[in-house]
């Protein structure tokens, strides 16, 4: 009797051993959306979501997006976003708020879809953190803050982001929730037009910073040029 329980056992050891290794992967699924072959990893992604995985369910919220792997379907996106999103899971917030924004989906609270923004933002998301300092600064669904405006726009200034580098300039040289700056604002101007990630507004960038250098002495030309010069050299950090 003993050599059988002991053999029964042995027998449930190996399955348990066994099942993780024939059980798919989150990154599996990854490997197959990577080589095009999306129905494979809408299948996996939506067997691992099932089972609450926030990643999954993010990255399946993505394929019903775009359609891939499975018929497009901007609500079902928004329903394992959402779920994503309420796991803490930052890139799903993010994505949530901008379904509603870009009215992808029904919306009528987007003091709700702002939410999402700042969840995301306070987590370091750096599009959410952009954004966020859009909101405050508009003030149309947050209380208008221009202090606010300016802190969102400085970390994901900081973090690389071209479009808050660009609006921070412009809030030091129109003097809005910061002391009025113009040095300090066209450089910011001036390292989001240098930018690898300045994308197609580098024109009408170059124009304000051009407009801001026809009011400033050759010394503060000087002194915008070399702040700039020591922030991309900071990599943003502490300009």
């Amino acid at each position: 009797m003993k050599n059988i329980m002991f053999a029964f056992s042995g027998f449930a050891f190996l399955m348990a051993l066994m099942q993780p290794l024939n059980a798919a992967t989150l990154e599996e699924a990854m490997a197959a959306a990577k080589a095009t072959d999306y129905k494979t990893a809408a299948t996996i992604y939506q067997e691992l979501a099932g089972k609450g995985d926030a990643k999954a369910q993010y990255n399946l919220g993505l394929m019903y997006f775009r359609g891939d792997g499975v018929e497009q379907s901007y609500q079902e996106a928004a329903k394992w976003h959402r779920m994503a999103a309420e796991q803490g899971y930052a890139d799903a917030q993010y994505s949530l708020a901008a379904m509603h924004f870009n009215r992808d989906i029904p919306t009528e609270d987007y003091a709700e879809a702002a939410g999402w923004y700042k969840k995301a933002a306070e987590q370091g998301h750096v599009k959410s953190m952009l954004n966020l300092g859009i909101l405050y600064f508009r003030g149309d669904i947050f209380e208008q803050n221009l202090e606010e405006s300016v802190k969102w726009y400085l970390k994901a200034a900081e973090a690389g982001n071209a479009e808050a580098q660009f609006n921070l300039g412009n809030m030091y040289t129109r003097g809005l929730g910061v002391p009025e700056d113009i040095v300090r604002g066209t450089m910011w101007i001036l390292v989001s037009i240098e930018n690898p990630d300045v994308g197609r507004r580098i024109v009408s960038k170059t124009k304000v910073a051009n407009f801001n250098a026809y009011k400033m002495t050759e010394e503060q030309k000087a002194q915008t040029r070399a702040l700039a010069n020591e922030c991309n050299a900071k990599k943003y950090k502490g300009c």
